[in-house]
């Protein structure tokens, strides 16, 4: 069954009144255009003034003024509430207020300059973002990405990746570049990687360590556009997993390559060769894993399998087995990459690969029926 938008929990659609001018931009947005985006999204609707007559007088109403953009959380909170009387929405930042109440109150003649007895309340100051001056819609910028972060971040992404890639997302959306930009951009760093570690030298594989941590920070950038700006979709989702897994897969046959031409001999080629296969091989599976049990592209849905998977049998191996798929996310992996590199152990690389390869291959293959009950009750939950 759809699960109904949150503009629609109360059995009144929620309807929003958008100021008619472009203020400053925000996240590389109209204020005008992302309330747009964001009242869409969640399921209200949006009104003119001169269609408001036409409304039912008990319908929920916020009215947006110039110079401000809301967070989707404001609209999560009142969408579930009727309004009881007139309320002034303002922020420890924002004072201006944001009109709450309902179109007949809004369309009631005014008295003594009000419409009618308004009622501050204050709500939490990342929902309404200013956007008066240059210098708030920056900080509001700031705030949007601040919180365009995602649940399953790893410890890596919350604590080191995202302080790279929120500047770099911040840069290319005051630019104008969209998210695919920024997807090609971490394609061209991962290959990169993939080159440098297909050559012998300890600069050039540490380089490749610096460059294959750069691209998984960067990995984060089109993921913060496309939700601040509210453009996400499977078809982004599925981009972004196809260059991740497509420059993941690149740099472990330049692995073999460099490893091959260091001279550790036919047995370490031949071991370097058989990982590279096995990896492709894993890699269509876990593909194949989500396009028929995740609603959208992203791998992101086989961890979060697993992990459910542990949670609802409590048995003592799959608990471990997602303790050690933690050191599979692409975050940690890129880390333990980079410190290699930079100690100069091209084999500890390796190692670290067939671990990783060995700990997937163990975990779908023993708890397949398990991890699949799991995907099923999580995509049942969010549909």
């Amino acid at each position: 069954m759809k699960k109904p938008t949150v503009a629609e929990t109360k059995g009144h659609r929620l309807c929003v009144l958008l100021a008619q001018g472009d203020d400053h931009a925000v996240v590389g947005l109209s204020t005008r255009e992302r309330n747009r985006r964001v009242a869409e999204r969640l399921g209200a609707i949006i009104v003119e003034d001169s269609a408001l007559t036409g409304r039912d007088a008990d319908q929920p109403l916020l009215v947006l003024p110039d110079g401000v953009t809301i967070d989707k959380a404001l609209f999560e909170e009142l969408a579930s509430l009727k309004p009881e009387g007139v309320y002034r929405l303002v922020t420890t930042r924002y004072s201006g207020g944001l009109y709450w109440g309902t179109v007949g109150d809004w369309l009631a003649p005014p008295e003594g300059g009000r419409r009618v007895a308004e009622t501050t309340r204050f709500v939490d100051s990342r929902w309404i973002l200013p956007a008066r001056t240059p210098g708030e819609a920056r900080v509001s910028s700031w705030v949007l990405l601040g919180a365009s972060g995602k649940p399953t971040d790893g410890w890596v992404s919350r604590h080191i990746n995202r302080k790279l890639s929120r500047p770099i997302s911040f840069l290319f959306l005051s630019l104008k570049l969209r998210a695919w930009h920024a997807s090609l951009l971490n394609l061209i760093i991962g290959l990169g990687s993939a080159v440098c570690i297909a050559l012998t030298g300890y600069w050039t594989l540490v380089i490749a360590g610096a460059l294959f941590q750069l691209a998984s920070a960067f990995d984060g950038v089109d993921g913060e556009m496309a939700r601040a700006t509210l453009t996400e979709s499977p078809r982004g989702a599925w981009i972004d997993t196809s260059i991740d897994n497509a420059t993941y897969l690149a740099c472990l046959v330049g692995l073999a390559i460099g490893w091959g031409r260091e001279g550790f001999g036919a047995v370490g080629l031949a071991l370097a060769c058989a990982l590279v296969l096995g990896t492709a091989s894993l890699l269509f599976v876990l593909f194949r894993f989500v396009k028929d049990h995740a609603p959208d592209g992203s791998f992101v849905w086989v961890d979060r399998s697993v992990a459910r998977a542990a949670e609802t049998s409590g048995t003592l191996p799959l608990r471990l087995v997602r303790l050690l798929f933690l050191g599979l996310r692409r975050d940690f992996f890129a880390a333990l990459f980079f410190a290699a590199a930079f100690a100069g152990h091209r084999s500890a690389i390796v190692l670290f690969a067939v671990l990783g390869f060995c700990v997937a291959l163990f975990s779908f293959t023993v708890f397949w029926r398990e991890i699949v009950r799991a995907a099923a009750e999580l995509r049942e939950e969010t549909a």
